[in-house]
């Protein structure tokens, strides 16, 4: 994904261009067709991802919807993405060790190896996977019933 970033201030805009490493200012900036004057009086961040970056954006943005519009507080919020995100990783690195334990085409300490590796990471993602869930319950504390309810629903998916 490629993310470039342009920092608008008072009086100009620098860019540091990628190509020949040189600071360059800018009085103006075309975003989509919308000119922005670099010289108003306010500062602002101005972020381009590129075609992917905004596919995937996208995606992970829909998968986070539910969440993200209840009116749970942003810790709770923030601990329920970060479960779906790890629950997510979890599931790939556990596909991929199945496929390494059934993979007939690698040599057996090379098999090995990779397990190894493949049952570290899920290890790793487990153990994080636990503190996410501590960190919400911990979140979720101080919530009302209805609340407690939509956390339990939305951590469930």
């Amino acid at each position: 994904m490629t993310i470039g970033i342009k920092q608008a201030s008072t009086n100009s805009i620098a860019a540091n261009s990628m190509k020949s490493g040189s600071l360059t200012k800018f009085n103006q900036i075309k975003n989509d067709g919308e000119s922005i004057d670099a010289n108003k009086s306010s500062s602002s961040t101005i972020v381009s991802l590129s075609e992917d970056g905004l596919k995937k954006s996208a995606k992970a943005k829909g998968q986070n919807e539910d969440i993200e519009k209840s009116n749970l507080p942003d810790q709770t919020k923030e601990a329920l993405i970060r479960i779906r995100e790890l629950k997510k990783e979890l599931a790939e690195k556990m596909k991929e060790l199945q496929e390494a334990m059934n993979d007939t085409s690698l040599s057996p300490d090379s098999k090995r190896i990779k397990i190894a590796s493949l049952q570290g990471s899920v290890n790793a993602l487990s153990s994080a996977l636990n503190t996410a869930n501590s960190e919400m319950q911990k979140a979720s504390k101080n919530l009302s019933e209805s609340d407690a309810k939509t956390v339990s629903m939305l951590a469930s998916k």
